[in-house]
């Protein structure tokens, strides 16, 4: 059972090691399982009020524990929906605690959306001061400052990697903080990779929405443009980077490469689609009701692309993956069957027509 702790722009990942047979010494009495967690110390947070130096704070079913010098505490969980992945009794009280999720009648397994992934990491955002899934308190951060100092590596470079790829006006940066889980990770289906962010609120409505990437941007593009309305919404989101920024690398040089990456764009949007979609799957017990695609500039031709591929999919007899798209200012990129005019399997170089004499038109005077 992996259980997290949500510590203002960061969590940590407490995980059960062993289960074993023995006495409470604390009552007295016979308990017939104790629990053994690894205790884990929580980043302070940069947001909303830090927690008290030198505090221990555990996950363990039920309840949080904060131990602080020689004294121990306990207090309610801060979320046990999103926190606890299973049922079973209290061995506090004996008595038998039932988590309800946001769909289905057993809580959702949050392990399964990372399954598939390199390098996948999931990380819990309760909203109210840090943040949520939109990332909304990083937008005013500044590179070097106490703030952002205070912050995880891993999360700096989210900083980094949002500023890097910023679409929106910066007079109108998201301000909601919606409560969610959060994976990251680079996705590989045959040849294909690209780096992700997958996000899906509490509240989920039991549908996705996956996102195309403009430009040469990488995955956190749009998080200032779309990403931050849907989740507010209930939509659960997943975001590539095409491929264009794997490992840091410029995106322009990667679109400057000659092997024209812009030919995987449209199928890489699928890669998502069925990715993220059996993900929700095997998390929450039921399918998504709906898939849907939408992506601006770059990604609007990847949207317009994906729902062609989509398209032949079903005439092949294969189920379709999304119930429709947007595609917003896309660009059109045509692929070598409708340049190669003289159907010689070589792209067909252009025709100019022979330029004629031009004058230069004058101007005249009053």
């Amino acid at each position: 059972m992996a259980l997290l702790v949500a510590c203002g722009d960061s969590a940590v990942t407490t995980t059960d090691t062993d289960t074993s047979t023995g006495t409470d010494t604390s009552t007295g009495t016979d308990a017939t399982t104790t629990t053994s967690t690894t205790e884990t110390t929580v980043e302070p947070p940069t947001t909303g009020e830090p927690p008290t130096t030198g505090e221990i704070t555990t996950t363990t079913g039920e309840t949080t524990t904060t131990t602080t010098g020689e004294t121990t505490s306990t207090t309610d969980p801060v979320d046990t929906t999103t926190t606890s992945t299973s049922t079973g009794p209290d061995t506090t009280t004996g008595d038998t605690d039932t988590t309800t999720g946001t769909t289905g009648d057993l809580p959702p397994d949050l392990d399964a959306l990372v399954v598939g992934l390199d390098g996948g990491v999931r990380v819990d955002w309760l909203g109210g001061g840090d943040g949520g899934i939109e990332h909304s308190t990083y937008w005013p951060l500044v590179k070097g400052s106490a703030e952002y100092d205070a912050l995880p590596a891993g999360e700096q470079k989210k900083v980094d990697a949002m500023k890097a790829s910023i679409l929106h006006s910066a007079q109108r940066v998201p301000t909601s903080e919606t409560p969610g889980v959060e994976v990251t990770g680079a996705l590989t289906v045959e040849e294909r990779t690209q780096e992700l962010v997958f996000v899906v609120p509490t509240d989920y409505n039991g549908r996705l929405v996956v996102l195309g990437t403009p430009g040469t941007r990488n995955e956190w593009s749009s998080h200032g443009v779309l990403l931050s309305w849907l989740v507010s919404q209930g939509y659960a989101v997943v975001v590539g980077n095409k491929g264009m920024t794997n490992g840091g690398v410029d995106g322009n040089a990667t679109m400057l490469n000659k092997q024209h990456p812009s030919q995987h764009w449209g199928t890489m949007l699928l890669d998502l689609g069925q990715w993220a979609g059996e993900r929700l799957t095997a998390a929450y017990g039921e399918a998504p009701t709906a898939v849907y695609a939408a992506g601006l500039s770059n990604g609007g031709y990847q949207v317009r692309r994906a729902l062609e591929l989509d398209r032949l999919r079903v005439l092949q007899g294969e189920p379709a993956v999304f119930a429709g798209g947007v595609d917003w200012a896309g660009v059109y990129y045509p692929d070598a069957r409708v340049l190669d005019t003289d159907a010689d399997a070589v792209v067909t170089p252009p025709s100019w027509p022979r330029a004629t004499t031009w004058c230069a038109p004058t101007r005249r005077r009053r």
